[in-house]
């Protein structure tokens, strides 16, 4: 990773550089920093990893890297760490090597630099007997270093290579008044990069000096922006003259400067007094940038859109450290806001959240963007299971919006409040707001926020087993989302179509729409939606019996969502690795795995996932001949399934409950606990791995009471439903032997 970008406050603050670190390498953070903070959280992603972790040009950012390196070599000792830096990070166990420059005899590296260089800029160039004693002498005279010979060898086309060879002798006459106790090299380069900045006309060093407060790259509309003037001009002669590199963008050509010249150009600007003018510019240039983006985010530009917010995501980190630093709170707050939506969909909730508490730090600034910023923090932190109360927290975080007067914004907050509430359970607290945000978005004519709004009402139509309002809402959402071309939008409804499907026992459907939200999340480059839908695929194919499929699927999931720090993904995966274990055969490490997601979740929260973790819990421990243990599971399974109103989850803890009757020898209560399995699905087909698992404990109940007994016992536990099945599970002595 190339942290000569990053400003030089991020030196002071280990968890700046641990965001920057984490955003590089693509670690996606998706908790929320109510405790572990930047630093912390990266050590915990790339624990235990393997590999090699590059940071270059660490000299800027000594006070931070050095505890963040200790703190990655104490989490991950198999992670290799290779810094470079102009001095040493002085932490334990650093080996210092010190890189030669290019050899300019011998193996001729430099020489063979320089000519490649020199070809590409003057093509008439060749390395000859007559040119390369020539080339041999300047390579020598600029010590190999590379970006010297780079800028001497785009010189070639206009001065040739004996008037090159010649100039450099006054050049270096002039390291005479420099500082000699700095090392050779770099009094070396500073005077080639002096030479180069001497031959530029003065509009060319105005748009250098002034393009250097970048930190990660330009296209010409930012540079014009900084410059107060066009720049494309300006931009192709510095390219010419290899002091901006051109490279390929979102829109097209855009620029970089290396390293080393961009701390020659920003020293020029620091003395020439315009730095703090420059900075306003960038900070105002993207601050517009960041509120554009949001808004091309929610359509058929998003996946441009995100290009040009990845390219940019330095700079948007640098215009807000500036915002904080001269404690312009507005700016703050909108660069907050602005870039909410992105840092979302890139799955980056920590560095949201910190960014907005920072925002909000600060004192001033619009009402109606306080508001929001509060309102998406709070729900950020409302997927915090622990956190107290979420249902007035929430409530407050949208009355923030009646002193604001901006309507649109709270509706937005309302929206998103309400998936966060279904999270921890406040059902009917996130009714109420998305129907508020509903009618708001459908009179103000939003089709977006529509759209959002009925993902989430069919969510929560499926959450209260109500399947044919959750297709119909997911279908609505699906049709609007690709009216307006949104990715993101058409991946959060088809989820909920898949889950749909399910329910209703189109498990073929539900296998059919997982394979088309791979495709699209791996389209559009939403690497943690790929994870969940690799989750759900694998989720498919253990429920249809293709455990090996299903193990190769869910492993995928599981590293890509650890590697990307997706919580969510990670505990999807980890929950069905566990439930996979157990339909293997391997009940101890199935118990292993459930008890540590259980551990993890915290609580007693009752959610349809809960229910599954301890239904195959209870099977587990029948395999291993606990009846005791597997009745406890099941019970709390089947009360965990029945706040759910989940009828899948019902009749998986009913089915767990007659495993357990039939390993007690009781036949007529397996059956009847059957029937009310069957009755909780509701006519709806189970899948082939469920079907085959309920017909093996059907077979050895009727082994036990008989055909008729047995058929007679299913229609009643029919009759009666899921009564019967919490009757027995509350009246069954644990001791499996008394109990009607």
């Amino acid at each position: 990773m190339e942290l000569g970008h990053l400003p030089a406050e991020t030196g002071a603050d280990p968890d700046r550089l641990a965001d920057a670190v984490a955003y590089a390498v693509g670690i996606r953070d998706e908790s929320v920093p109510r405790h572990a903070r930047g630093l912390a959280r990266l050590a915990g992603a790339l624990s235990g990893t393997r590999g090699l972790l590059v940071l270059d040009n660490c000299e800027h950012l000594l006070g931070a890297a050095a505890p963040l390196i200790r703190s990655l070599r104490e989490a991950a000792p198999d992670l290799h760490l290779l810094a470079t830096s102009r001095e040493p990070l002085r932490v334990r166990g650093e080996w210092v090597y010190q890189v030669a420059p290019l050899r300019a005899d011998g193996d001729g590296s430099a020489v063979r630099l320089f000519a490649v260089r020199a070809a590409a800029s003057a093509p008439g160039f060749r390395l000859d007997s007559s040119t390369e004693p020539v080339v041999a002498a300047i390579c020598r005279r600029l010590d190999g270093l590379p970006l010297a010979l780079e800028l001497a060898a785009n010189r070639v086309r206009a001065l040739g290579v004996a008037t090159l060879a010649a100039g450099l002798d006054d050049r270096f006459a002039l390291l005479a008044s420099g500082e000699r106790d700095a090392p050779e090299r770099l009094r070396t380069l500073r005077a080639m990069i002096d030479w180069s900045w001497d031959l530029l006309e003065e509009d060319e060093r105005v748009a250098l000096r002034r393009v250097s407060v970048f930190s990660d790259g330009f296209t010409p509309e930012a540079a014009a922006a900084v410059l107060g003037r066009p720049a494309t001009g300006s931009l192709a002669r510095l390219a010419e003259s290899s002091l901006a590199v051109p490279m390929e963008g979102a829109d097209g050509v855009r620029f970089r400067l290396l390293e080393t010249i961009a701390a020659y150009a920003a020293e020029r600007l620091e003395e020439t007094g315009e730095a703090d003018l420059v900075r306003e510019r960038h900070l105002r240039f993207h601050v517009e940038f960041a509120e554009r983006a949001d808004r091309a985010l929610r359509g058929a530009e998003q996946a441009l859109t995100l290009r040009r917010l990845d390219e940019s995501a330095n700079d948007l980190r640098a215009a807000f450290a500036e915002a904080l630093r001269t404690g312009d709170a507005h700016s703050a707050l909108r660069l907050a806001v602005g870039g909410f939506w992105y840092r979302w969909l890139r799955g980056r909730l920590g560095e949201a959240h910190r960014t907005l508490t920072s925002a909000l730090a600060l004192p001033g600034g619009p009402p109606g963007l306080r508001a929001l910023a509060g309102a998406w923090r709070t729900g950020l932190e409302l997927g915090d299971r622990d956190l107290p109360d979420p249902a007035a927290r929430a409530a407050a975080a949208v009355g923030a919006f009646q002193d604001a007067g901006d309507r649109a914004a709270q509706a937005r907050a309302w929206w998103f409040m309400g998936p966060m509430l279904m999270e921890v359970g406040e059902l009917e607290a996130a009714e109420w707001m998305l129907a508020a945000a509903l009618a708001d978005f459908r009179e103000r004519g939003d089709r977006w926020g529509v759209a959002a709004v009925l993902c989430n009402r069919a969510w929560l139509a499926l959450m209260r087993g109500q399947a044919e309002e959750a297709g119909g809402e997911g279908r609505r959402a699906l049709a609007l989302f690709e009216e307006l071309g949104d990715g993101w939008g058409r991946l959060e409804a088809m989820a909920v179509l898949r889950r749909h499907a399910e329910a209703v026992g189109d498990h073929a459907e539900s296998a059919r729409i997982g394979e088309a939200g791979l495709a699209l999340s791996e389209e559009l480059g939403l690497v943690t939606k790929t994870g969940h839908w690799l989750a759900f695929l694998g989720r498919s194919a253990m429920l249809a019996g293709d455990l090996e499929r299903a193990a190769e699927l869910l492993e995928r999931a599981h590293r890509l969502s650890v590697r990307h720090g997706d919580i969510f993904g990670r505990r999807f995966a980890g929950l069905h690795l566990g439930a996979l274990a157990r339909r293997q055969g391997r009940s101890a490490e199935a118990e292993t795995l459930l008890e540590a997601w259980l551990g993890e979740r915290g609580g007693e929260q009752p959610t349809e996932e809960r229910a599954m973790a301890l239904t195959e819990l209870g099977f587990a421990a029948l395999a291993r001949g606990d009846a005791a243990a597997a009745l406890t599971r099941h019970r709390r399974a089947l009360a965990a399934a029945r706040a759910t109103a989940s009828g899948q989850a019902v009749a998986a803890a009913c089915a767990g409950l007659a495993a357990t009757a039939v390993a007690a020898g009781r036949g007529a209560r397996a059956a009847l606990l059957l029937g009310a399995a069957a009755e909780a699905r509701g006519g709806t087909r189970p899948a082939a791995a469920e079907a085959a698992e309920a017909e093996r404990i059907a077979q050895a109940a009727r082994e036990i009471v008989g055909a008729d007994e047995f058929d007679a016992q299913f229609r009643e536990g029919r009759r009666t439903g899921v009564r019967s099945a919490e009757h027995i599970a509350a009246s069954w002595d644990n001791a499996l032997t008394e109990g009607a």
